[in-house]
């Protein structure tokens, strides 16, 4: 089972199920919709910095996605589409039509691809520390960076590195340049982590992303859809993966604005809160 839900002032918990899962999401404030969604291996408490100040100015909807945090975790494999699939199912279970999304690592691969594919449901989409979908080739730098941890993760000792090595604060501490993550924030992750079902969901995650979805993301299967939502792409400068995508995307989108995050690394919505947020608020 996992840890109890840490609290925060303002946010209250609820649980919707779509598709036979249930989802668990945070949510504060009202106005116009925004979604924020997490990567891994964290949950919505990562924008925890964020919601109090985007809640004076909209219903901000903050979702775990699936095998993560209070959400489910089925003995699925976790292909990004069915991020995609719970988070479009999650919006029509709340009745809203058209929202303002922000996504980081994963989250943000399930805005992007929102944006591809239902482009008439996201009005506004920032999406933080993923390369784009149209990278004409993988950067070796890229390729070596997602080795080192992805075979372990996705491997026969992912749950292993997890559960009992704290391979997760590793990885938390490992791609963050900027500050650091306190004993207290690294457990907030690393205590559902330990769960035995959530292990099992990042090495499926991992597993499934190997073997199924990184080389067609490689072959450019993607590049055929082209991005008409106005985006904000933003990524930290000592991002090993995201930083070293090309600027192939300029064929490909209407109205997408890149920004390189000066020495930040991947886990920059918690390394820079509030410059992060304020450029954020901006562009939506």
């Amino acid at each position: 089972m996992p840890p109890p839900l840490p609290e925060l002032p303002g946010v209250e918990h609820r649980f919707e199920t779509v598709d036979g899962i249930q989802l668990h999401y945070a949510e504060a404030g009202a106005g116009d919709p925004l979604v924020l969604l997490h990567g891994w291996p964290q949950h919505w408490w990562m924008w925890r910095d964020w919601i109090g100040p985007l809640a004076e100015r909209f219903r901000v909807i903050v979702p775990d996605l699936r095998g993560h945090g209070w959400s489910d975790k089925p003995r699925a494999d976790y292909r990004k589409t069915e991020f995609l699939d719970d988070a479009i199912a999650l919006l029509d279970r709340l009745g809203l039509e058209r929202v303002r999304f922000v996504g980081h690592d994963w989250g943000g691969w399930t805005g992007m691809l929102a944006a591809l594919r239902e482009p008439e449901r996201i009005e506004r989409l920032v999406v933080m520390s993923i390369p784009h979908p149209w990278s004409r080739r993988p950067h070796p730098r890229a390729v070596l960076a997602a080795l080192a941890y992805q075979p372990i993760v996705g491997g026969p000792f992912g749950k292993l590195a997890m559960q009992r090595l704290g391979f997760t604060g590793h990885m938390l501490r490992a791609g963050r340049s900027i500050g650091s993550f306190s004993d207290a924030e690294i457990e907030t992750y690393d205590a559902v982590q330990r769960d035995d079902d959530a292990a099992e969901a990042s090495v499926r995650i991992y597993r499934t992303f190997m073997l199924h979805e990184a080389m067609p993301w490689a072959n450019g299967h993607l590049r055929r859809e082209r991005l008409t939502v106005p985006t904000l792409w933003l990524v930290g400068e000592r991002d090993m993966v995201a930083s070293a995508s090309d600027d192939g995307y300029r064929d490909h989108a209407d109205d997408m604005t890149f920004e390189l995050v000066p020495d930040a690394s991947h886990f920059m919505p918690e390394e820079l809160p509030i410059g992060l947020r304020d450029r954020v608020l901006a562009f939506l």
